[in-house]
Formats: structure tokens, C-alpha cells, sequence
């Protein structure tokens, strides 16, 4: 699975809305900045993790070759990270761009994180470490998992294990879906991702995006908090969701039980009925149909080439439209790859519907 932040010199955020917007600029060619400090982050980030799809397949860090080509010149340096390396690379992309001034934003977790050091959102990172020493606190982990398994149990969820991360997993006619616990030891603080797979999207990427390996790719996705605080905005308020590092703070072991109590209570209240409704490539479809025409993101992000792929699957002409939008937006080395990727759609036979 793969996850992609995004960099960028100026304008910095003062809010996660600014961020939003400014990240939607900057890729949508409605406002410039700067880029001198980009190509340097590159080479940082590369000379840590030397390691992509063509490089190394059997254990990539990062999805794409972004860092290993030249900067396009471009405002917003986006990096596709594998999401078993998340917990490490995260933090160090976060401490290096501060050292040159540079924005950090994760649009799925809703986190900023800000030159001055300031982190606006969900999930502050943990101060960079060795390279040996864990960021997550597994003892943590464990007991969030046995309080919380018997309602999810109940629910059609397992607690399953996938290269390097575990989820709670339920399976549905066509794919699977994923709520993803992710304590750091950093304040002890526990973002909650939620993803949507499709085995259809999963064979079309596969044979045509990353053909050197397989594996599976969140057609829909976002974190807890981002969710509720569009969905309830008010209530996310009460959790101080809308304020730095204020999501599901632990200060001591005992008090998982009442985590593990109040997330389930969300989960029950808002999200399953949620994940219930997106569990389609129908609704994924609809999603991307949706912010191609308004400009508003769904609750549920999709990611470049899944929502494309959810309509040429479902036989959908305009797929090619919304594709070409989207290749408009992209730097012009990515640009290309991207119109032939929807060019290669025509060779997908749509489902039986």
C-alpha cells in the first residue's frame, strides 16, 4: 500500500483549511512559488532511503521515482510513501524540511507540519530517532487491540497482519476494508486511518501501473479525524480534534479502556455506516465525479489512478475526461506517464454489470 505528502516552500499554512487550498493552488497552477529548496530535500530524502519500485521491488520505500529524477521545477513535491515505512519515514521528511523551511502536508491525515516547527492537525510526528529505535509503542497497541476486537469481532472485522502493519479487516463482496490504529510514542497519540480496497482496482493497477510487483492499493482512504471533522464538526470540537496533537491522547495505561469505549462508540455512530456506503466502486466513482464537477473533496480520498479506474470498470466514458483534467494538474514528467496510463485504460474491459 501506498500513501502520498506533499512539500512545498511558501505560502505556509496558518490553518488546515489554508493548507487545503494552497495545496490546490499550487498543483492546479492557480498560484506559483519559489522551488529553490526543493531539489535539496530530494537529495536528503533520497541519500536516507535510496530505495524505490525500480530499485529495490522486494522492499521499496518510496512508490514512485520521483527522488531519483531531476526536480521539475515545479511548487509541490509530492512523495509517494509505502505505507509499511510510514511510521519511520514520515517523521524524518517532517525534521528535514523544517531544517530548510519547507511545509510539510498530509491530506489524508490532516496534518501540517510548518517551518517553525508548529504542527497543525491530528498527529504530531515523534522527534526523529536512530534508526533502530522504534516510533510506535507496541504495549499500547496490544491492549487498544484486545479491548476494542470483541465489538469489532461482532462487526466482520479481523485483526490482521500485512508486511509490517496490522488493521482490523473486514472483507466484502469484491474487496476489503481497513481501520488502521497507529500509536506513536510521541505523546502517545493514536491516529485511526481508514481505507477502502477493490480487487478489481488492485488487478488494473497491478497490471498496468506497477507491473514489477503486486500488492494492494487503497482505492479510497482518510483518517478518523479528518472524517468527523467534516461529517461533525461540532463533535470533532468537543475532542479538540481541531486543535495540534489533541486526537486520542494517552497519558497512562489505564486509560485505554476508555480510548477503546469512546472509539467504538464513534466507529458505531458514523464511520461503519460510512465504510458500509463506500464498500462499492460505484460510490468511489461518484466521489471523483463529485470533486471533478464542485472542487469539494469527499469524505473519502481517492487517489490518482483508483478513482480513474473505478470508472473505466464501471464503463463510464467519462473517466477520460476526469483523467486529462487531472494529467493537467500533474509536472509535465508526470503529465505524460499519466495521459498514457488512461490511454492503457481502453485495453480494461469494464465489469459485468
Amino acid at each position: 500500500m501506498s500513501y502520498v505528502i506533499h512539500a512545498w516552500e511558501a505560502p505556509v499554512p496558518a490553518t488546515l483549511g489554508d493548507a487545503d487550498r494552497i495545496l490546490g493552488d499550487l498543483l492546479g497552477g492557480r498560484a506559483s512559488a519559489k522551488a529553490s529548496k526543493l531539489p535539496t530535500l530530494m537529495k536528503v530524502l533520497w541519500e536516507r532511503y535510496p530505495r524505490d519500485l525500480e530499485t529495490d521491488s522486494e522492499d521499496p520505500v518510496w512508490s514512485d521515482n520521483t527522488l531519483s529524477q531531476a526536480h521539475d521545477g515545479l511548487p509541490v513535491l509530492s512523495l509517494g510513501i509505502m505505507t509499511s515505512h510510514l511510521d519511520e519515514v514520515v517523521p524524518f521528511v517532517a525534521h528535514s524540511a523544517k531544517a530548510l523551511g519547507i511545509v510539510v502536508y498530509d491530506p489524508q491525515f490532516g496534518t501540517a507540519y510548518l517551518p517553525s516547527g508548529a504542527v497543525l492537525g491530528n498527529m504530531p510526528v515523534a522527534p526523529v530517532k536512530g534508526a533502530d529505535e522504534p516510533l510506535t509503542d507496541p504495549k499500547v497497541l496490544r491492549a487498544l487491540v484486545a479491548e476494542m476486537k470483541p465489538f469489532m469481532t461482532s462487526q466482520g472485522f479481523k485483526w490482521e497482519k500485512e508486511g509490517k502493519l496490522s488493521s482490523f479487516v473486514r472483507r466484502f463482496d469484491g474487496g476489503w476494508s481497513s481501520i488502521l490504529p497507529a500509536v506513536q510514542q510521541y505523546g502517545t497519540r493514536i491516529p485511526v486511518l481508514i481505507e477502502i480496497h477493490f480487487d478489481a482496482i488492485d488487478a488494473v493497477v497491478n497490471r498496468i501501473v506497477n507491473p514489477k510487483g503486486t500488492g494492494s492499493h487503497n482505492a479510497l482512504g482518510a483518517s478518523l479525524g479528518r472524517i468527523l471533522q467534516r461529517m461533525e464538526p461540532e463533535f470533532a470540537k468537543t475532542l479538540h480534534i481541531d486543535e495540534p496533537g489533541k486526537e486520542f491522547i494517552l497519558t497512562k495505561m489505564d486509560e485505554v479502556s476508555k480510548l477503546a469505549a469512546e472509539l467504538v462508540s464513534i466507529l458505531q455512530r458514523w464511520i461503519l455506516p460510512l465504510m458500509q456506503q463506500a464498500e462499492s466502486i460505484q460510490y468511489a466513482w461518484r466521489s471523483a465525479l463529485a470533486e471533478h464537477e464542485t472542487g469539494e473533496r469527499p469524505l473519502l480520498l481517492g487517489s490518482a489512478y483508483s478513482t480513474v479506474i473505478a470508472g473505466r470498470l464501471l464503463g463510464d466514458a467519462r473517466y477520460e475526461e476526469l483523467g486529462r483534467a487531472k494529467a493537467a494538474k500533474l509536472p509535465a514528467w508526470q503529465s505524460g506517464a499519466y495521459v498514457t496510463f488512461i490511454d492503457q485504460l481502453r485495453t480494461v474491459k469494464p465489469l459485468a454489470q
